[in-house]
């Protein structure tokens, strides 16, 4: 069971809860919120790694990625959004790596009730 440690940031923002939301759901690969929060044409740019488009590509590399590494805590330190776009910022504990990343999302309509576009930025610490 994955360990979750949400920011103090969320309060009154729809937007936001949404981004922190979507973003433990990646961790935990709960791939049910995920179809329902991205868009048919979600791209995912994990810097550096891959970038996978489309939802049911990117559920499917969720999946995958479960198989090999469990995420056992994630604390997410900020979540900010403005207009169409937003982030989150934290740490997971993967195994015995600790990974601290940050995903900028791109909302896929002005009322911020589905994403777009991710792009994770991810830097496994020493």
């Amino acid at each position: 069971m994955t360990k979750i440690l949400r920011s103090r940031d969320c309060g009154n923002s729809p937007k936001n809860t949404l981004l922190e939301d979507l973003t433990i759901a990646l961790a935990k690969r709960d791939t049910r919120f995920l179809m329902g929060v991205l868009t048919e044409d979600v791209r995912w740019n994990v810097v550096g790694k891959r970038v996978v488009e489309g939802k049911r590509t990117l559920v499917e590399a969720i999946d995958e990625s479960g198989r090999r590494d469990t995420v056992a805590k994630i604390a997410i330190a900020h979540v900010v959004s403005h207009g169409r776009a937003g982030a989150v910022d934290g740490t997971m504990q993967i195994a015995k790596r600790t990974v601290a990343f940050c995903n900028i999302y791109d909302f896929g309509s002005a009322k911020g009730t589905t994403v777009k576009t991710i792009t994770t930025y991810a830097i496994e610490r020493q």
